[in-house]
């Protein structure tokens, strides 16, 4: 005997009935949906992206709210591209600041202005001093060049070709420069002394 069809009709009102029943619909609050879109971001987003390429070509007021997210969008992104190119541009400005103050005073006088700002507790200066007195002391001994606007990159490949030995003294004291003066890393008489210390270790070497 075959088995009885249930009628289409009966199965649907069974069915309208079950989803009808209070635990199909809990109702959310704002902050449900809140906690979820926290809790789901990418699920979101993706949503919303989909929202709007469906309603670009829609036509109405839905096309209108979807062209506004994405002229919204693409002025939130030129500024953002603009604010980080202008913050880039002023970190190559300071990059490419002459790495000295002058190169017409002699050693003895930076290390006398070196030795006032360490008095005066203006550590960043006397570090900036004291490593233009060494440069100024290898330039008095022929070991480079000074010149207006060089980067101790360019003194460093000076001293490694006229002076090996000397080149690792050299790029230590250039690296603390830097890290000082440009990367504002704290500095103190500590560092003052290191300075110094680096600046006598080249001399000695020189005086051999």
């Amino acid at each position: 005997m075959a088995a009885a069809v249930p009628d289409a009709g009966a199965v649907r009102d069974a069915a309208r009935q079950i989803l009808s029943a209070p635990e199909f619909h809990r109702h959310e609050t704002w902050w449900d949906r809140f906690q979820y879109a926290l809790a789901h971001p990418w699920e979101y987003l993706f949503g919303a992206v989909d929202w709007v390429l469906s309603h670009l070509t829609s036509g109405g007021s839905s096309a209108a709210v979807a062209w506004a997210i994405v002229l919204g969008c693409a002025v939130a992104a030129g500024v953002l591209l603009a604010r980080l190119a202008g913050s880039t541009a002023r970190d190559h400005r300071v990059r490419v600041r002459p790495a000295l103050p002058s190169t017409t005073l002699t050693a003895a006088e930076l290390w006398a202005q070196a030795t006032r700002f360490e008095r005066d507790g203006r550590w960043r200066d006397a570090v900036r001093s004291a490593f233009a007195a060494t440069v100024a002391e290898l330039a008095e001994r022929g070991l480079l060049r000074r010149r207006a606007g060089a980067t101790t990159g360019e003194y460093h490949a000076q001293v490694r070709s006229s002076d090996p030995v000397s080149a690792p003294s050299f790029a230590r004291a250039a690296a603390t420069f830097d890290a000082v003066w440009y990367g504002n890393a704290p500095a103190d008489a500590t560092t003052v002394r290191q300075m110094r210390d680096l600046a006598d270790a080249l001399r000695a070497r020189g005086a051999r």
